[in-house]
C-alpha cells in the first residue's frame, strides 16, 4: 500500500513495558500497530484507505488486572507518555487516536461476568467484554440489560459506560446514564476507585457520572454495576406511515403524553421510507414510523390498542402492520 512508513516506537518505552507485561500481551509490530492507529472515525477510514497512518501508537497492551492498569498509569506518569484506554475500537468520532503517540490500552482481555445479582436485579461485568456477548450471557439466564446500541455486536461495555451509550430500546429501558449503579476504575495516577452501588445517595454528587462519557479522559474504567429486567413475556411491532415528519412526531408526542413507553420509537423521513420499504417490496411514499412494545402480554394488548388509536387519529395515517417493523 502506498503511504509513510511509520515510525520506530521508542525503544527505551518497549523495555519499560516489559517490566509490566508479559511478551505475549505488548505488540509494537507494524500490523498491530496500524490497526490500533484508528478508530471508525470516516477521516481514519479515509487515511486508511490511501495506506495513511499519521498517528500510530508506540505500542499496544492488553492488561487483565487493575494491578497491571495501575502499574501502566504510574509508568506513564514518571515517563510522561500518553494512555489511551480502548474498547473495541468502534467509536466513531476519534477518540482513541494516538495524536501524541503513547501506549493504547486495550481491555477486551478484562471480559468477565462477575456476578449477577437476581434478587436486586443487577450485573456486574468487566469493561471489555463485548456487548452481545453481556446480552447473550444475561438472556441465558432470563434477563437483558435492555441496552441495543446499532454497534452491540461490535462494542464493549467499557466503550458503552466512557461514550454514554443510547440504544435502540431506549425509549422504555433507558440509556446507559440510566443503568449504571456502579463503576470500577483506575485514576490517572494509578489509585484505584469504586463507587458504592445503592439505588441512590444524597450525600453530595455521584463521582460515577463523572466517568460516564469521559471517553477515557478521567481514568480507565474497568467495570460497571448496571440494572436488568427480566427477559419480556411478549413483544409487539406496529408501522404507520405519514404524509411528513411533523405529523410523524405529532403522533410520537402523543404517545408519550400517553405514557405508553413503547420500547423503540423510530421515524424515517421520505427518503429513508422509500429505502426502507423498497427494500420491503412495498411502494409507498411519507415517513414510515416504527413502534415496539415489550412486556407481559396483558399490558401489549392494552397499550398498543390505545397506541393504535392515537397513530390512526393522526392526519393521513396508513397502517401498516407489524411488517416493517419486523
Amino acid at each position: 500500500m502506498p503511504g509513510t512508513p511509520l515510525a520506530p516506537s521508542p525503544p527505551a518505552r518497549l523495555e519499560a513495558l516489559k517490566t509490566l507485561f508479559p511478551p505475549e500481551r505488548i505488540s509494537v509490530t507494524t500490523p498491530d500497530r496500524i490497526a490500533y492507529a484508528r478508530d471508525l472515525w470516516p477521516m481514519g477510514q479515509f487515511w486508511a484507505r490511501k495506506g495513511e497512518f499519521p498517528h500510530p501508537p508506540d505500542a499496544i497492551v492488553w492488561p487483565e488486572t487493575l494491578d497491571e492498569i495501575s502499574a501502566l498509569l504510574r509508568l506513564a506518569n514518571a515517563e510522561r507518555f500518553p494512555v489511551i484506554p480502548m474498547g473495541a475500537g468502534s467509536g466513531v468520532c476519534g477518540g482513541t487516536i494516538a495524536m501524541q503517540g503513547g501506549v493504547i490500552l486495550d481491555l477486551k482481555r478484562m471480559k468477565r461476568v462477575r456476578e449477577l445479582d437476581e434478587a436486586s436485579l443487577l450485573v456486574t461485568a468487566e469493561a471489555g467484554i463485548i456487548g452481545q456477548h453481556l446480552e447473550e450471557w444475561l438472556n441465558g439466564r432470563g434477563y437483558t440489560l435492555g441496552h441495543f446500541p446499532s454497534s452491540i455486536y461490535c462494542s464493549s461495555f467499557g466503550g458503552w459506560l466512557a461514550t454514554r451509550s443510547a440504544g435502540q430500546l431506549s425509549t422504555k429501558y433507558g440509556k446507559i446514564e440510566d443503568m449504571v449503579m456502579g463503576l470500577e476504575g483506575v485514576l490517572p495516577d494509578g489509585s484505584r476507585f469504586s463507587s458504592k452501588v445503592t439505588p441512590r445517595t444524597a450525600a453530595g454528587p455521584r463521582f460515577d457520572q463523572f466517568f460516564i462519557g469521559s471517553e477515557g479522559t478521567l481514568g480507565v474504567i474497568t467495570a460497571g454495576t448496571c440494572r436488568v429486567r427480566p427477559v419480556a413475556e411478549a413483544r409487539h411491532f406496529a408501522g404507520y406511515v405519514y404524509p411528513d415528519v411533523s405529523t410523524g412526531l405529532r403522533a410520537i408526542r402523543m404517545l408519550m403524553r400517553a405514557g405508553l413507553d413503547p420500547a423503540a420509537v423510530r421515524l424515517y423521513d421520505e427518503m429513508d421510507t422509500t429505502m426502507t420499504m423498497t427494500a420491503l417490496g412495498l411502494d409507498v411514499s411519507g415517513c414510515l414510523l416504527i413502534l415496539v412494545f415489550e412486556d407481559v402480554q396483558a399490558l401489549i394488548d392494552a397499550k398498543t390498542s390505545l397506541a393504535d388509536r392515537i397513530c390512526r387519529e393522526q392526519e393521513g395515517c396508513q397502517p401498516m402492520g407489524p411488517g416493517p417493523g419486523e
